[in-house]
């Protein structure tokens, strides 16, 4: 028998406006990804490294290495594809990967 367990809570989610998801996404990222950012979007789409790589039409390798803090970024044209991968991702995947590089965010309308 599986016993199931629900939690309630009353923790206030922000959903931004597709304009603020955009201006925190191009913010976050102003065409520069490194270790964290790449970590941040596969995280963002929920994604295994191997998944993420075939997503891309890169190698295990590559991803593994763009998210190693001992190897260089992504190259000029893995720079471009990475932002390309996080313009076509979901609503969803683009405000998770900003909340998670931003999690002190200005959020409109609470007291920061």
């Amino acid at each position: 028998m599986i016993k199931t367990e629900i939690v309630y809570t009353t923790k206030v989610v922000w959903i931004p406006s597709d304009t603020e998801a955009d201006q925190l996404v191009a913010h976050l990222t102003d065409g520069k990804w490194g270790r964290n950012e790449v970590k941040a979007l596969r995280a963002a789409m929920q994604l295994s490294v191997r998944e993420f790589a075939q997503h891309l039409g890169v190698t295990d390798r590559a991803v593994s290495k763009w998210e190693s803090a001992t190897e260089s970024d992504p190259g000029t044209n893995n720079q471009n594809l990475l932002s390309l991968c996080l313009r076509l991702a979901s609503r969803e995947a683009q405000i998770r990967f900003a909340l998670t590089l931003d999690s002190s965010a200005r959020i409109p309308g609470a007291q920061n």
